[in-house]
């Protein structure tokens, strides 16, 4: 039915329909061999119909080899509009991020600082921090602190509520986010820092660290920052 009306649209004609096949003979009965030629219609009527069956049958098989819900327009008005279902980029990613030895966690992705229609409340929504919430931040630890200042940061957290961010890597608050089911939020360049490793003896100090909830990377090839744009 698709295909007739195809044929419709193209040719503004109905299009013929198929000749009944032929009926099977017994095995038994001599058939005739003898072949009648089709006697020609008026002018060249039935030339002009056997060249648009061939046209059609042309076309028919080449949309079938493109043919897409979305190219066939014609099928629908409704079809014309999912053309125009277009999202503009969003200016970031959201990922699962697989710590070895660790638990995981989601990772997003923001290429461009710059970017105009970043969409920082949406990233937070769909991270589950729809409420107003306290906020901890620990600025210029890239190396493991001392456990009595860590582990009093986690404790004002817990009695408030509060998210923790820092540089992703590893400072020692980790142990007492896990402890306290905290949420602790990295936020890093993408160039300054590495990908947890798997089996490694020894930490790097830019390596990013197991305990964060939430990784934030900042940059890509086109786009590098370095330590402080962050900020």
């Amino acid at each position: 039915e698709i295909e007739r009306e195809i044929f419709k649209l193209k040719t503004n004609k109905e299009p013929l329909e198929a000749p009944p096949s032929p009926a099977k003979t017994s095995p038994n009965k001599k058939t005739n061999s003898t072949s009648k030629s089709v006697p020609k219609m008026e002018g060249s009527k039935r030339e002009e119909d056997l060249e648009e069956d061939k046209s059609f049958e042309r076309d028919l098989s080449s949309m079938k080899h493109s043919f897409s819900p979305y190219k066939a327009s014609v099928m629908s008005p409704e079809r014309e509009e999912d053309l125009d279902l277009y999202e503009p980029p969003k200016g970031y990613t959201l990922h699962d991020m697989i710590v070895p030895g660790g638990k995981p966690a989601k990772m997003i992705k923001i290429p461009d600082l710059d970017f105009e229609d970043l969409r920082v409340a949406e990233i937070l929504h769909r991270m589950k921090m729809r409420d107003p919430f306290n906020v901890i931040l620990i600025i210029g630890a890239l190396k493991e602190q001392t456990s009595s200042t860590m582990g009093g940061i986690a404790r004002v957290a817990a009695h408030t509520d509060a998210i923790i961010i820092d540089s992703g890597v590893h400072t020692g608050i980790e142990k007492f986010t896990l402890r306290q089911e905290l949420r602790l939020l990295g936020v890093a360049p993408a160039s300054e820092v590495v990908y947890p490793r798997a089996k490694a003896k020894d930490k790097l100090d830019n390596e990013l660290s197991n305990g964060h909830t939430h990784f934030f990377l900042l940059g890509d090839r086109e786009h590098e920052y370095m330590w402080g744009d962050e900020a």
